[in-house]
């Protein structure tokens, strides 16, 4: 049973797994920032995108100037440590932050009054999404502003029973879960970096993942990103259309630590009906910046209502099933228990009204009994008898 179980939900659950693999895809090509010093770093990230600390530490190997360092002075881990909790406190998910490379704010310093030589890694990544569905046989065209590339989060093509709305199946086709296992890497491979593309979505391809009749379609989530954000081997030259930008001009700011901004009525959202602005809540920590319009429904919330969804009837099963099975269990003892053998009474039967205890004398025959009075001579010799019986 458990395992009949395990089967069902796992058909139940197609999308949760490739989650964390969208979000390794799209961080892996996304370009790694330095900043170092021993003093004050500034981080920053461009509009639409936040924060993603990759590490931050203590260099071991590089010293401030004009400082002699006492060599038994040590960095312990926990110093480290407390270093990278205090960055994630302070900068992830936001567009810009400062650390200090004092380390009087992070913990005990091992070495109170030597400057330490602060590095952190981080990359910008994106935070908000749109999506574009499109039918079978249909084209579906990515676009992006001067100094923006497409930036690809996932992919999906085939069908999916809970997110079927708006490609329909042929009259009497039953609805079925079927997706591409390798459409993400695919649209990524014609996409990622460039600042438009066409996509054809057909079998030839996607493959073809579905039953014959069943009727496909095609799910891109995407956004747009400064050129910069990703790394080189994705950048392309600069168009007509696109002035010269300067080198990192998002890193250095005089702004103070601020999240990742409300854009609200800031976006130019397609009036397409296949295209939706939407926000997705990673596990990596991505924040939503705007809501959902009204008309449009967010790949977030349907992948969220369908895991409600999944997670409603896979504990319905194992209640229907519980309850099935105690039902069975409880119906088998109670038909065994009627089919036992009667077995046969060994002893002496008695009228239910009469007690037990008592013990009760047979009548006598009037026949044979006649009773005088006390003038008759008696057969009984006792004086204190006043009842005589003759026979």
């Amino acid at each position: 049973m458990i395992s009949l179980i395990a089967v069902i939900l796992w058909s139940i659950f197609p999308l949760l797994a490739s989650s964390d693999d969208n979000l390794e895809l799209l961080s892996s090509s996304l370009r790694q920032l330095q900043r170092s010093g021993c003093h004050e770093l500034g981080l920053s990230c461009p509009q639409g995108t936040s924060i993603a600390l990759v590490s931050a530490k203590y260099s071991k190997d590089v010293f401030c100037p004009g400082v002699e360092y006492n060599r038994n002075c040590l960095l312990h881990k926990s110093l480290q440590y407390s270093l990278l909790q205090t960055a994630v406190e302070r900068c992830q998910k936001k567009r810009h932050c400062k650390m200090m490379s004092s380390s009087n704010n992070y913990g005990i310093d091992p070495c109170p009054g030597v400057p330490k030589h602060l590095q952190i890694t981080y990359s910008c990544r994106p935070y908000e999404f749109r999506s574009k569905t499109a039918c079978e046989n249909e084209m579906v065209q990515l676009q992006c502003g001067p100094n923006s590339r497409l930036a690809i989060y996932s992919a999906s093509y085939g069908r999916t029973q809970y997110e079927s709305l708006q490609c329909p199946q042929p009259q009497g086709v039953p609805e079925e879960t079927c997706l591409a296992s390798y459409a993400t890497e695919t649209v990524i491979n014609m996409c990622h970096g460039r600042r438009r593309c066409t996509l054809s979505v057909d079998s030839s391809t996607f493959g073809n993942p579905c039953k014959k009749e069943s009727r496909m379609y095609l799910k891109v989530v995407f956004t747009c990103v400064p050129r910069k954000v990703l790394l080189p081997k994705y950048e392309q030259g600069q168009e007509e259309d696109e002035a010269q930008e300067p080198a990192d001009e998002w890193v250095d700011y005089d702004e103070e630590e601020l999240a990742a901004p409300n854009t609200i009525g800031q976006h130019n959202i397609s009036s397409a009906a296949n295209e939706s602005v939407t926000l997705h809540h990673n596990r990596g920590g991505y924040i939503p910046t705007s809501e959902p319009d009204e008309e449009d429904i967010s790949a977030d919330n349907k992948e969220r209502l369908s895991l409600y969804l999944a997670v409603s009837i896979g504990g319905g099963l194992v209640c229907i099933l519980s309850l099935l099975a105690i039902r069975l269990a409880w119906s088998s003892r109670k038909r065994s228990r009627s089919q036992q053998p009667v077995p046969p009474y060994v002893g002496e039967l008695y009228d239910g009204e009469t007690d037990l205890g008592i013990a009760t004398a047979l009548p006598i025959d009037p026949g044979d009994v006649v009773r005088y009075s006390a003038m008759d001579m008696p057969r009984s010799l006792a004086a204190a008898n006043t009842q005589y019986y003759y026979g």
